[in-house]
């Protein structure tokens, strides 16, 4: 999911327009479901690891809030793609 959204924003970055919209979209439901699920006090993972994870996943979401031409793409780009590869288990 995360590639997928990541493939989405940079596409959507060179187009603009409505494929960007679409691929913001997409980028805040996978966000807001990450944040809701790291907040969930039945997840088992380090509650740091939770903390900082919501952390992101709330910076990401403010950004998003911002107007369209204001939205840092490549932040959201930069951030996806580096938790893609940590749950890929690269660095």
């Amino acid at each position: 999911m995360f590639r997928r959204v990541v493939f989405s924003l940079r596409q959507g970055h060179e187009a603009g327009g409505v494929e960007l919209t679409k691929a913001i979209a997409d980028a805040r439901i996978l966000w807001t479901a990450v944040r809701d699920l790291v907040s969930d006090d039945s997840n088992q993972l380090p509650p740091d690891l939770r903390q900082a994870i919501a952390s992101l996943a709330r910076a990401l979401l403010v950004e998003m809030d911002k107007p369209l031409p204001d939205i840092d793409v490549g932040f959201l780009i930069s951030a996806t793609t580096n938790v893609a590869e940590g749950l890929e288990g690269k660095s």
